[in-house]
């Protein structure tokens, strides 16, 4: 649930620094702080740090937090091209895929605690989209 909340980021200026990985007031530090470190440079934005962490749970873990992650990038509205340099595919294909294969479970009968939080926590929006294109 964690990692949906930053697709339901509704300041469009925040949502637009990360989605670029601006730097963010108030969330990185003072800029005359960045100034002063050894190396300057070597800082990282929070908004990469996000994109890098949705990024790697996207890639691993469970279903539900493969799709929580995905929902979340494509809701920022990270650029293929940004998203590109740590995803093999796209945020809207890794969803594709977990929806389509849980269906498929589901149409298997093969049902376990991890399918049912799946479908109880996963973004509701998403999969009842998801569900219509499949069912159609």
């Amino acid at each position: 649930m964690g990692l949906q909340s930053f697709g339901y980021i509704t300041n469009p200026q925040i949502k637009a620094q990360l989605a670029t990985l601006d730097y963010i007031e108030g969330l990185d530090e003072p800029l005359e702080e960045i100034s002063l470190l050894p190396d300057p440079e070597d800082y990282k934005r929070h908004s990469v740090r996000i994109l890098e962490k949705l990024c790697q749970e996207a890639k691993s873990g469970s279903d539900l937090i493969r799709l929580s992650a995905a929902w979340a990038i494509q809701q920022i509205g990270y650029s293929a091209m940004i998203t590109g340099r740590f995803l093999p595919k796209s945020a809207e294909d890794i969803q594709s895929q977990i929806i389509s294969e849980s269906l498929n479970r589901l149409n298997n009968r093969s049902i376990s605690k991890e399918y049912i939080d799946f479908w109880v926590y996963a973004p509701k929006r998403q999969r009842k989209r998801k569900e219509r294109v499949l069912h159609n």
